[in-house]
């Protein structure tokens, strides 16, 4: 009987154990709501994860080099006049063919003085040029041909309002150990070689309407190779500055020959390079002038000579005399 009993009591309690047919079915059911949730949020997540406008990529900027410290670098030295040999440009600008304008000879009105300044041995670089540029001077500019910049340089004076003409090297008497350039014009030289350099100077320099000798101490008293140059400049229409590099010139009378006109230096500004000494050699230049009715300086692209230049750019007003192209200052004859 106890045994009895106690089965009934053991199939009671497996009995209560275990769960029934319909709470299976309800656990089953929320077992599946809470996977169908899951999967639904992880559905909804990632469609609005691949729906969503996606922001452009951005290409990484290249990260600029620092740059060095600005350093002031002085403009290189122009040749003075016979005094060091011209070394050949590297990378020289390709010529321009030169289209003059001939300026009109301008007389020299009465009790008005009047002074040019020509700055010579022009095309080595950039810096000189719109320093020249920059003063409130009429200064004409000599470009010196086969230079980096010669050709640069002569626009830029034309664009400035500056006349421009050609420093054309000539033989000095201690050629070759001077060498006044490439394609310098030289005694030895036929007629026909002498012209074909001489134009091939013309040609590099836009807009010249004159042209100077650079050395030339021999050339210049050559009378047979100044008369191939006066041709030409005749022929061009051109006018000529004799520099003067020697009493010995035959400039003026290859230039009355050919009708061409012509002028001479009077002063050179800048022998010593010093601005003190410039200065003074400007002031002179305005007493020469004031004494003689006008005057021709020859000055280089000295830092020295540009400085002078912009300390004493208001002596000539204040002088009454006027700095003008070195074309109103020509002669004839």
């Amino acid at each position: 009987m106890a045994k009895k009993k106690r089965a009934q009591k053991r199939r009671k309690s497996t009995k209560k154990a275990t769960p029934s047919a319909r709470e299976v079915k309800v656990w089953l059911a929320a077992l599946f709501l809470l996977v169908f949730l899951v999967g639904s949020m992880a559905l909804v997540k990632l469609l609005s994860d691949q729906l969503a406008p996606q922001p452009e990529a951005v290409a990484p900027q290249a990260t600029a080099p620092a740059l060095p410290r600005a350093t002031v670098v002085p403009p290189p030295r122009a040749l003075p006049v016979e005094e060091a040999p011209l070394a050949e440009p590297t990378t020289p600008e390709s010529p321009a063919e030169a289209t003059p304008v001939p300026q009109p000879v301008v007389p020299l009105p009465a009790g008005e003085a009047r002074v040019a300044i020509i700055v010579d041995d022009l095309g080595q670089d950039l810096w000189s040029a719109r320093a020249l540029l920059a003063l409130d001077l009429d200064l004409t500019f000599a470009v010196l041909p086969d230079l980096p910049y010669s050709t640069r340089v002569a626009q830029l004076a034309y664009q400035g309002g500056r006349e421009v003409i050609v420093h054309v090297p000539m033989e000095p008497l201690d050629f070759p150990a001077k060498n006044p350039g490439v394609d310098a014009l030289l005694t030895g030289l036929s007629d026909e070689e002498i012209l074909r350099r001489l134009q091939g100077h013309l040609a590099q320099i836009p807009h010249a309407v004159g042209a100077n000798n650079h050395m030339g101490s021999r050339f210049t008293q050559n009378s047979a190779g100044m008369r191939v140059v006066m041709a030409e400049m005749a022929r061009r229409e051109m006018f000529f500055v004799d520099s003067l590099t020697t009493n010995g010139s035959v400039v003026r009378h290859a230039a009355t020959e050919f009708a061409v006109p012509f002028a001479r230096r009077d002063i050179f500004l800048d022998n010593v390079q010093d601005v003190d000494k410039i200065r003074q050699e400007l002031r002179r230049l305005i007493q020469f002038a004031q004494r003689n009715g006008s005057a021709i300086a020859i000055c280089h692209p000295y830092r020295e000579t540009l400085e002078a230049l912009r300390l004493e750019e208001q002596s000539f007003a204040r002088a009454g005399v006027r700095v003008v192209p070195v074309s109103q200052l020509l002669r004839r004859g």
